[in-house]
């Protein structure tokens, strides 16, 4: 059951990460084309959707950039591991110990 569950979380998170990535970049194609828009004053609604944009794209920029340090110290620290689990498992033999055998 909990595996059921997981793999239901799981694609409910990269349906949220999809969708989420599509609207940050529909967002800043409309900022692209609106940014030579006639502008009404402070409360104008074209330049509130540009800012909001505008932070979208550098709050998925800095989400990208945390993730992709997780997953390089998750990489490199489970390569190390292993790493060092085999050079403890297969490496270590009586020669290599330096055990003196007696009959």
């Amino acid at each position: 059951m909990n595996s059921r569950l997981d793999s239901k979380l799981n694609r409910l998170r990269v349906v949220f990460a999809a969708v989420f990535i599509l609207l940050t970049v529909f967002s800043v194609f409309f900022a692209a084309a609106e940014a030579g828009h006639d502008c009404t004053g402070d409360d104008c609604p074209i330049c509130f959707v540009i800012q909001v944009a505008e932070q979208n794209a550098k709050l998925l920029s800095l989400a990208l950039c945390a993730a992709g340090v997780s997953f390089a110290r998750r990489y490199f620290v489970l390569k190390r591991s292993f790493k060092n689990s085999y050079q403890t498992f297969f490496n270590n033999s009586l020669i290599s110990l330096k055990t003196r055998l007696n009959n």
